[in-house]
């Protein structure tokens, strides 16, 4: 918090494990992790940061699964962050970390679902949602329908920073054409 201050920053991500949260099939709840979350939140708000939570789903110590596109798992896992943050403008949603292994016609039907659910259940917050190639790329993405939605990306061009030059080349082709039309696009993630 101190470095973030001295630094000027108002904002923070926190990743998520949702299967340490919610369990692979998002049945179970890990009532002591979400203690942690929901303390280390409330914390970060208190000191007057945005906090943005994201459900990570990559390889983590424990739990082996590295799911590429949301799950039942994913709906259970924001289910419950909703019921504390759904209606804070302080917190954003960051649907799902680093979409991979998919096309966007598989991730549109993914993630329209998802927001069109947490819509449903009355979530109010801001969704970050995240470009395919681990969120390197926005180029071509499918419009979601719904309102609050911001496209995020990740490392411009390449999962990998040291495979693609990153400068305003790249920037225009994964994301620019986005931010001319003035649709919400954030750096989620950078290196």
């Amino acid at each position: 918090i101190r470095a973030a201050h001295a630094w000027g920053a108002n904002a923070v991500r926190i990743q998520i494990v949702q299967d340490k949260l919610v369990g692979q099939a998002g049945r179970k709840l890990a009532l002591g992790y979400l203690a942690d979350v929901r303390r280390l939140v409330n914390y970060a708000l208190r000191q007057h940061l945005t906090v943005i939570l994201n459900a990570q789903t990559e390889l983590s110590t424990g739990f082996p699964a590295n799911e590429n596109l949301p799950t039942a798992a994913t709906y259970s896992f924001w289910r419950y962050l909703s019921r504390y943050y759904g209606d804070d403008p302080h917190v954003v949603f960051d649907l799902f970390n680093e979409p991979r292994f998919c096309d966007w016609r598989q991730w549109a039907a993914a993630f329209q679902p998802l927001v069109t659910y947490l819509r449903r259940i009355g979530s109010r917050n801001q969704f970050w949602v995240e470009g395919i190639r681990w969120g390197a790329t926005l180029a071509g993405i499918p419009l979601l329908r719904g309102q609050g939605i911001v496209y995020s990306y990740h490392h411009p061009g390449s999962p990998w920073p040291w495979q693609a030059p990153v400068g305003p080349a790249t920037w225009t082709r994964a994301f620019g054409y986005l931010a001319r039309e003035h649709i919400p696009v954030v750096d989620g993630e950078f290196v």
